[in-house]
This record gives C-alpha cells, structure tokens and sequence, in this order.
C-alpha cells in the first residue's frame, strides 16, 4: 500500500548499537549470574572486579562513550566472558562482596 511504501522509505533511526549491545550483554551477564548463583550479582560487582573505585569509566564504557579507553573495553569483555561461577570465584579471591 501508499502507507507502507512511505513508511518504509522513511530513515530508520538505528541509533548506538555499541551502546545497546553492550547494555544488553551487561544485562545478560547479570540474567545467567542471578539464574546460577545464589549471590545477588549488580552492575557494582563488574566494576569493583576489573579494579575500578568509581563506576564512572563503566557508565563510559556501556554508553559507548569516547572516554571510555581500549583497557575498558578489554576488561569488561574480560569479565562479562567469564562464566558465573567464575566470577563468584574471581569475586571472592579479590575479597568483593
């Protein structure tokens, strides 16, 4: 019809997919530790891992942010890689709780 041409002609507005892929793999990072461990896993936990004090370069990094740095992308790949149990062990070696 009229109406699904000019609607399919329209630009699409894909917006950051490097800012939702990675929201999205936090979040699933966070779906399989709630589903396998008996500890409350939070975002805090990912940050406090890759040895941050503030969350702020991870707030960069999951937005896609120019500040965040190629260590912050490593890193947070590095843990969100890791299977739960993993990071319940990696978690209790460092002393995070």
């Amino acid at each position: 019809t009229a109406i699904d041409h000019e609607i399919a002609s329209q630009p699409v507005d894909e917006g950051n997919h490097e800012n939702t892929g990675r929201m999205a793999d936090v979040e699933g990072f966070l779906f399989r530790c709630r589903q396998e461990l008996k500890v409350t896993v939070r975002k805090k936990h990912i940050w406090l891992a890759v040895g941050h004090k503030s969350a702020r370069q991870f707030q960069y990094w999951q937005v896609g942010s120019d500040k965040a740095t190629g260590a912050d992308e490593r890193n947070f790949r590095r843990i969100l890689a890791m299977p739960p149990q993993d990071f319940a062990a990696f978690l209790g070696h460092k002393g995070i709780t």
